[in-house]
């Protein structure tokens, strides 16, 4: 309906009216920006402000009693304030987990689980409200509990994951209700796991982890695993060790042999990428003594070889090295290709095989010197009693004088005899 202002009486109220209107506008406005200012304030009196000038807002309880909470240390005022801020808002995760912090430093456990139950009912997505639920659940002795908020957070915040597993073994000490009730379908909280189950020295544990992760047959970086091979090794746990890599080689040729009879050496006619590895090439040459390379100019077996340009300086290991399980007092042959070129020293380059531990010799091979064509090699070793990870490198024996020139090495196998 159309008012008409065509008179003055008119005119003077709709002008009354729309300063009146303007007045409590601006004077809402002002409020609110006063309790803005002051609930920004450091100290308990502007909080209080903020309250009495917009006592409807309820983030300035919250805020208050947050102060009271975590300041003055006064939680019983705290659970007051936070109750007028949930009555104002209920669907704040925050007021709930705030309510229930404060119900456990008066020791009320009911109060604190019906609070935490209702922050998880409005986000039972969010990692920090799972969190907090999850060692409230593991302090009341409800693992199970526990550890399915531990999932939500592993789920929708991976980079808590290793310090989420860490607490639940520390925990439970069970890794199966782990894998039942914490761990998603996915393989890097898998890994996480492992990584902590090593860390603790947990081999039997972690290796059941593994299991369960090989089963899953889902592709991840073979880098992440690592460190749990490295433990292995470190361990001499080389049954157990043997068992992982042939996981890895599953998902990877370059943890495979070059060859299905029987050959021991990964990777050997360097045909597949080299991802180093406790159990594949370990390429760590000083740059300074010599540079080593893939060419797939020159080779023998496949597509490519390794080569050695040599720069003149003495050296006894290259830094190109691969252990490899053997068995205790078991006869070995190791069998390459080999071709120099221009190959000067007094005490050539070879292949030498130490035990990984005690890093003694076992075998060398023979020198290599001068130029040749591709060369077949062949020699046999026998392990020793307690010889189990073996460490097939080239090397120099003995190890001084200059040496320069270039070599190729192919198609290296290792066969037990």
């Amino acid at each position: 309906m159309r008012i008409g202002l065509d008179s003055p009486p008119r005119r003077v109220a709709f002008t009354f009216a729309a300063l009146l209107l303007t007045i409590s506008f601006l004077y809402g406005l002002q409020l609110h920006l006063r309790g803005a200012l002051w609930a920004q304030s450091l100290h308990l009196q502007g909080l209080q402000r903020a309250t009495d000038l917009e006592p409807s807002n309820a983030d300035y309880w919250h805020s208050l009693g947050r102060f009271r909470l975590i300041i003055s240390q006064d939680p019983q005022a705290a659970i007051s304030d936070f109750h007028r801020a949930i009555a104002l808002n209920k669907n704040v995760s925050r007021y709930w987990m705030d309510l229930a912090n404060a119900e456990q430093l008066l020791g009320n456990a009911k109060d604190q689980q019906q609070a935490l139950e209702q922050a998880l009912a409005n986000d039972p997505k969010t990692p920090d409200v799972s969190w907090e639920a999850a060692n409230f659940y593991l302090s009341a002795g409800d693992n199970q509990r526990a550890l399915q908020n531990f999932k939500t957070v592993v789920e929708n915040k991976p980079d808590e994951a290793f310090a989420a597993f860490d607490l639940a073994w520390r925990a439970t000490h069970d890794v199966n209700m782990i894998l039942r009730f914490a761990m998603p379908d996915r393989v890097e909280p898998h890994l996480s796991l492992i990584d902590v189950l090593y860390r603790a020295k947990q081999s039997n544990a972690a290796l059941i982890v593994w299991h369960e992760t090989v089963k899953m047959a889902q592709p991840f970086k073979p880098q992440l695993a690592m460190p749990f091979v490295q433990y292995l090794v470190d361990q001499r746990q080389i049954d157990s060790l043997t068992e992982v890599w042939a996981g890895l080689a599953k998902m990877s040729p370059s943890f495979r042999p070059s060859t299905n009879d029987g050959n021991l050496i990964v990777n050997g006619d360097f045909t597949e990428e080299i991802i180093p590895g406790p159990l594949s090439w370990k390429m760590k040459p000083n740059p300074a003594v010599m540079t080593v390379d893939v060419d797939d100019q020159e080779f023998q077996s496949n597509s490519s070889s390794l080569r050695f340009v040599f720069k003149g300086s003495a050296f006894d290991d290259s830094g190109i090295s691969q252990f490899v399980p053997v068995k205790a007092n078991a006869s070995y042959e190791l069998q390459a290709q080999v071709m120099s070129r221009e190959l000067e020293s007094a005490n050539g380059p070879r292949i030498i095989i130490v035990d990984a531990y005690t890093n003694e010799p076992i075998a060398l091979g023979q020198e290599w010197q001068g130029t040749h064509v591709w060369t077949p090699e062949a020699f046999s070793f026998t392990t020793r009693p307690s010889t189990r990870l073996i460490k097939v490198l080239i090397g120099r024996s003995p190890s001084d004088g200059l040496i320069r020139g270039r070599l190729w090495i192919d198609n290296i196998r290792l066969y037990e005899r």
